[in-house]
């Protein structure tokens, strides 16, 4: 019987060691989101780390997941207020690294009639001044200095946020993330690293021009909203235009992603829950699509599901997805 049981565990070894953890900005159902501490707690339980990208005014690679500062720091309290735009918002992209690094990262939180509401009450994080913003490389040094210290292949999961903002701005983050990724000599599908994108005209891009001009071939995630429109945007000839994702919802929309795409990065509600999106899941496989499914955390449990452990266990153990983004990689599902 024992011998029985070892072979089994085993089994299921061999069967979950392919379900990759990502870490959400990093471990951030416990630390500051994007920030060094909660990347550097989150290189102990998961495959890979997931970053934001955002550019500062001088150019600079920041890990944020706004364009705006308002949300998610004390920027108020420390810069006044003729550092705004004129819907009162202070940008990133308005801000060097240097002044950036006087901010602390809080928990998000929203305002609603001049009250300030936490989006997780729950997470009761250190008000630490340590914990700053991040730039791009400085993560970057945190996984290459842990992967030599420990023959780890921990990865990297950037993603070009806001494309159409930046290019707005005179900015080009796509070409500002290839000069750094080759200087951390990242070149190809066999490195740990994902790049993923909401916009599907910058991922072609990058498939077809920039690949190419720059000698590299990394392996690209379309990420794949809940919404069917919104306030997600594209660049195109000069003008911003919102995306209409319907059509990625449809296997002719897979048809097209699999010209450019390794993997989906779907909202996790996408692929489960009648049907059709089971059906548009296993489609999603048959193409050879890797999925990676977004976002779990123990706040927002999906419906029919009694616990976080319960919703990403059936994830990874029947709909067998190739990976999931979680906000707290550090909880064990058995």
């Amino acid at each position: 019987m024992k011998k029985i049981l070892a072979v089994m565990f085993l089994l299921s070894m061999a069967v979950f060691s392919d379900t990759v953890v990502i870490a959400h900005r990093g471990n951030s159902g416990k630390y500051p989101e994007n920030t060094l501490e909660s990347f550097n707690s989150a290189k102990y339980f998961a495959d890979y780390l997931e970053q934001d990208l955002q550019m500062t005014k001088d150019d600079k690679l920041i890990v944020f997941h706004d364009t705006v500062l308002d949300n998610v720091t004390n920027v108020k309290q420390v810069f006044p207020k003729n550092r705004t735009r004129k819907n009162g918002k202070y940008y990133v992209v308005d801000f060097t690294l240097n002044e950036l690094k006087t901010l602390r990262v809080t928990n998000r939180y929203f305002i609603l009639w001049k009250f300030k509401f936490e989006q997780f009450k729950n997470r009761d994080y250190n008000s630490d001044d340590a914990a700053k913003i991040a730039s791009f490389e400085e993560v970057l040094d945190l996984v290459e200095d842990y992967n030599k210290k420990n023959n780890g292949k921990l990865g990297i999961y950037p993603e070009l946020k806001d494309v159409w903002f930046y290019k707005s701005e005179g900015k080009d983050t796509t070409i500002a993330l290839f000069d750094v990724l080759k200087k951390y000599n990242y070149n190809d599908k066999q490195d740990e690293i994902f790049i993923q994108s909401y916009d599907s005209t910058e991922l072609q891009r990058v498939k077809n021009e920039m690949n190419p001009e720059y000698g590299v071939d990394y392996k690209l995630v379309q990420l794949i909203p809940k919404r069917k429109s919104g306030d997600i945007k594209v660049f195109r000839d000069g003008k911003k235009e919102k995306y209409n994702y319907k059509y990625f919802y449809t296997k002719n929309g897979l048809d097209e992603m699999k010209k450019y795409a390794d993997a989906i990065g779907p909202d996790k509600s996408l692929i489960y829950g009648n049907k059709s999106k089971e059906d548009y899941y296993r489609y999603a496989k048959e193409l050879g699509f890797l999925v990676h499914a977004y976002t779990f955390n123990t706040e927002r449990v999906g419906k029919g599901f009694q616990s976080y452990q319960e919703e990403v266990k059936y994830y990874r153990d029947v709909l067998k997805v190739d990976g999931y983004f979680t906000d707290y990689p550090g909880i064990e599902i058995k």
